[in-house]
């Protein structure tokens, strides 16, 4: 009876999925009923990798339950929900203070960090502070704004109470996401804090910048796992530690996967021993034995070997992000105003230094460019690509373009003017020369009516008076008007979700 039995060698990796441990690729080979491992590593080797990876699996999960528990970000929002309400009161029940020193009291005591440090309780609109006067481990823009005009190492980097206010705003922003009580909304608490922030410095560049860094935390937060890695000091450096272990692991394997690469090659393909092969076939008839092998072991090396250079620069690029976020320096800048040891150590005044200089462009989410479409499209000459487009409904003339100075200012501009309130389009032109002889133009049936209205009126100007001579101020109303009606054309083609009217009514109309 001949009796066939195949020697199968498996090599096991971790999956692509598994890349938050950051685990390296182990690599073994599977004989019959027991297993040996290629690269000549002992046993402890093998079990302390397994045990990192497992602890990082663990501390990852503890971040995760500790943040969702936590009052500085899973709880957040209805903490500073509560914190505002007591402003409110705050403000109402101080009637002998002035207007503006109102607007001071409601700009300085927006929170940063350490609301976990707070005694808590709860409230009619959320969680409250029990007590918040002299409490030093809580962070304001404040104490941010003070610190930083007296320290040399907060006061060497301009952008900081920039960053910090941001980032307060943000937590601002959280409550309408999570659907919590706004409470200054539709009082004189809100334009007057925006006020106190912008009035003395309404320079639109540094207004965008503040607000692109706002929705940056707010994307970096719902899906980016750096908050909740950043949830404590203590948390980001073992986070980087890991990530600098896990290098150096994925490096010694892709070296040894190279010394074995070179010694199989040297012992070439015609080698007997089962070990340098994919598959061993032994067909055994009585006493005579045959042996056939296929494959060579140099095809799993070789994946083996690029799979590790692929977790290095992983590795190596979740250590720039913590190095580089705009968390871990607001992390780091609470930490150094709440600590004086930090205050008063050399060395960390050095490290805090450094770290708040590390910048990397490949981290930002603003690009500072805006779509732009123009639907009156008088060019005839349509190549092929442009037809196929049209036909799959795809947007033809889109294209990302650089904000003009002239759009920002335009901006910023009408909503000072406007006490820093957003109105309607009736309302705009109430406040422009023309006043009320257009306002059939604003009562379309949605959103999407009124931006095709105005785009296509704003079109046709444009081509009447191309020719015309302009002043310099007729000009700048010129860009902003074509930048702003060519970017909501844009809205309407190829981003008609961010559009209050139904997506299909928007594609029916364009």
């Amino acid at each position: 009876m001949l009796l066939m039995t195949m020697e199968v060698k498996m090599f096991i990796v971790p999956s692509w999925s598994c890349l938050f441990v950051r685990s390296g690729p182990l690599i073994f080979q599977f004989t019959n009923h027991h297993f040996r491992i290629i690269f000549p590593l002992d046993r402890v080797f093998i079990s302390m990798s397994c045990g990192f990876v497992l602890v990082r699996i663990v501390v990852k999960l503890y971040a995760f339950l500790k943040a969702q528990r936590s009052f500085a970000h899973g709880r957040n929002p209805r903490l500073i929900a509560g914190y505002m309400d007591q402003l409110k009161q705050d403000i109402m029940s101080s009637s002998s203070s002035s207007h503006h020193a109102q607007a001071v009291n409601v700009a300085l005591p927006l929170l940063v960090m350490g609301e976990d440090e707070q005694q808590v309780e709860e409230g009619p609109h959320g969680y409250r502070f029990r007590d918040r006067k002299g409490n030093e481990s809580l962070v304001t823009i404040g104490k941010v704004q003070i610190m930083s005009s007296t320290d040399g190492v907060l006061s060497s980097w301009p952008p900081l109470k920039d960053l910090c206010l941001s980032f307060s705003l943000f937590k601002l922003l959280r409550r309408r996401f999570a659907r919590c009580v706004v409470v200054e909304e539709g009082s004189e608490i809100g334009p007057n804090m925006v006020c106190i922030l912008f009035d003395s410095d309404p320079e639109p560049e540094r207004i965008v910048s503040i607000v692109a860094d706002e929705l940056s935390f707010a994307c970096d937060f719902y899906h980016s796992s750096l908050p909740v890695s950043c949830s404590a000091f203590w948390l980001l450096v073992l986070n980087i530690l890991f990530s600098l272990a896990g290098t150096v692991y994925c490096l010694f394997i892709a070296i040894r996967t190279i010394q074995h690469v070179v010694s199989v090659a040297q012992v070439g393909p015609m080698s007997s021993d089962p070990f340098y092969h994919q598959i061993t076939c032994v067909l055994m008839c009585g006493k005579n034995d045959q042996t056939k092998q296929f494959g060579s072991i140099l095809f799993f090396m070789v994946l083996s070997f690029f799979f590790a250079i692929g977790l290095i620069f992983d590795e190596a690029w979740e250590i720039v992000s913590y190095m580089c976020s705009n968390w871990t320096k607001v992390t780091l800048i609470s930490y150094y105003i709440t600590k004086p040891t930090w205050q008063q150590s050399p060395r960390m005044r050095r490290l805090i230094h450094r770290v708040l200089q590390f910048r990397c462009n490949l981290l930002g989410y603003w690009s500072d460019r805006m779509g732009q479409t123009s639907i009156m499209d008088t060019n005839m000459n349509k190549g092929t690509i442009v037809s196929i487009k049209q036909l799959l409904r795809l947007p033809v003339q889109s294209k990302q373009v650089k904000i003009p100075t002239e759009v920002k200012a335009a901006i910023v501009n009408t909503l000072k003017s406007q006490n820093w309130r957003p109105t309607d389009c009736i309302s705009s032109l109430q406040h422009s020369h023309i006043g009320k002889s257009f306002s059939w133009a604003c009562k379309g049936d949605g959103t999407s009516d009124v931006i095709l209205v105005w785009h296509i009126a704003t079109c046709i100007f444009e081509i009447r008076h191309s020719t015309e001579p302009s002043t310099t101020h007729s000009i700048r109303n010129k860009i902003t008007a074509t930048y702003l009606s060519q970017y909501c054309a844009y809205l309407l083609s190829s981003a008609s979700e961010l559009l209050p009217d139904d997506k299909g009514m928007v594609e029916e109309i364009i």
